[in-house]
């Protein structure tokens, strides 16, 4: 949702700027002041998390799956980004993806923007249970406010 806010307003914007330009009033049907605020990221939105080095390589492989052998397969099917089937894509999907946005630097919110822009919007809450997951069997760790990147 996040991205669709802002994709709106810059295409608001933009309308403005035309219009303007060639000296005709706007005709946008959008209304920014009708728009969600989505500019504060607050609560489980704000965690951040980096790969562990250790660990290098896919996590699956071969039939081998790391993340169901670390974790364990009946606890894995209890999480919830796991179940979830998104407009364009299905839970592996969606978790896939939420792993590759991991980078020290994008928090939980921004993780489940981009997983949301590519696949479908997914709740927030269903990506930070699968990033403390992941962190659990070592795959990820939190940073910390104010450490620095490895």
């Amino acid at each position: 949702m996040r991205l669709s806010v802002q994709y709106l307003r810059l295409v608001y914007e933009t309308e403005l700027s035309f219009a303007e330009y060639l000296n005709l009033p706007p005709k946008s049907k959008i209304d920014p002041s009708k728009l969600p605020d989505v500019s504060e990221v607050t609560g489980d939105g704000k965690l951040v998390f980096q790969r562990s080095p250790q660990l290098k390589g896919p996590m699956s492989v071969f039939g081998y799956d790391y993340f169901t052998d670390k974790y364990g397969e009946e606890r894995g099917r209890r999480l919830k980004l796991l179940n979830f089937q998104g407009l364009r894509g299905s839970g592996e999907e969606y978790a896939y993806e939420v792993l590759n946005f991991v980078d020290g630097v994008r928090n939980a919110q921004q993780i489940r923007d981009a997983v949301s822009a590519e696949y479908g919007p997914v709740p927030l809450e269903f990506v930070v249970e699968y990033l403390q997951a992941l962190e659990i069997i070592g795959v990820i760790q939190q940073v910390r406010r104010g450490e620095r990147r490895k």
